[in-house]
């Protein structure tokens, strides 16, 4: 009897923890925008280091490439 788990196994583990990170995500969004609403109030003191900010990001990491032109999208398809 072997001790490692069964590649189909794992494969259902690693699923369940993206499908639960996606979810968490999801949750954190909706409460930031929701209940908190970050967007509107702009700027939220936590402690005198942290605060929680709204800021855009209108492309694909650190607002870079963004596809608001032909060109853009064109970089983004070759990228």
């Amino acid at each position: 009897m072997s001790s490692a788990a069964s590649p189909a196994r794992v494969r259902v583990i690693g699923l369940a923890i993206a499908g639960l990170v996606f979810a968490l995500d999801q949750w954190v969004k909706w409460l930031m925008v929701g209940p908190l609403r970050l967007r509107e109030v702009g700027l939220i003191d936590l402690l005198p280091f942290f605060d929680l900010r709204w800021t855009e990001n209108p492309g694909v990491s650190l607002g870079l490439l963004t596809a608001n032109t032909d060109t853009g999208r064109w970089l983004l398809v070759g990228l």
